[in-house]
This record gives C-alpha cells, sequence and structure tokens, in this order.
C-alpha cells in the first residue's frame, strides 16, 4: 500500500516453482525511534511468511517504516527453514544516519 495507517492490513500469495509462499503483514503502531540522535516517526509493520514444499518454515519480520524517508530505519527478521538443510537467521539492522553520502 501506498499510504499507510495502523490497523492496515494486506497479504500476498505466490507459487516459486514448487515452494508455495503465504505472506501476511499488518501496521500494528506508530512509534518514534531515535536514528543518529534525530527522532523519526515510523509505522511498525509485522510480517510473517509461512513456505512449504522443497523447504518449510516461518520468517518474522518486523519494520519500522519511516514515510516521511520513505524507507525502513529498522528491521528485525527471525527465520526457520527446513528442507534439504536446516537454515535459521536471527537479524537486527538498523539506519546509522539520515544523511545523505556525497
Amino acid at each position: 500500500p501506498a499510504a499507510l495507517a495502523v490497523g492496515d492490513r494486506w497479504e500476498a500469495r505466490y507459487m516459486l516453482r514448487k515452494l508455495a509462499v503465504h505472506t501476511t503483514s499488518a501496521v500494528v503502531a506508530s512509534e518514534d525511534v531515535e536514528v543518529d540522535g534525530q527522532k523519526v516517526a515510523t509505522l511498525v509493520i509485522d510480517q510473517t511468511t509461512t513456505s512449504s514444499g522443497p523447504f518449510s518454515g516461518d520468517e518474522r519480520v518486523r519494520l519500522w517504516w519511516a514515510p516521511a524517508l520513505r524507507l525502513a530505519v529498522r528491521r528485525t527478521v527471525e527465520r526457520r527453514l527446513e528442507g534439504g538443510f536446516a537454515y535459521r537467521l536471527q537479524l537486527d539492522e538498523r539506519l546509522a544516519s539520515t544523511t545523505p553520502i556525497g
């Protein structure tokens, strides 16, 4: 969605060869996040993805989206997949600065 608000929800389903994917997303809150000493207004988006097929498992993403910047200032990911191999990921990435380089 182009214009997001707390309470908005959407979902997607698709196939990638033999892999079935279902993703649900929801804007769950608004929150100020500090980036390089500045408060940035964000919308908190929770996303859950379930995959089934040759690799199956779940992924949970929380995204702090800053509409004024048109980018995420923070993202956490927890992914667990099983199948041909086990795959685990825990990630917490944060924007270091809102100042453009160059």
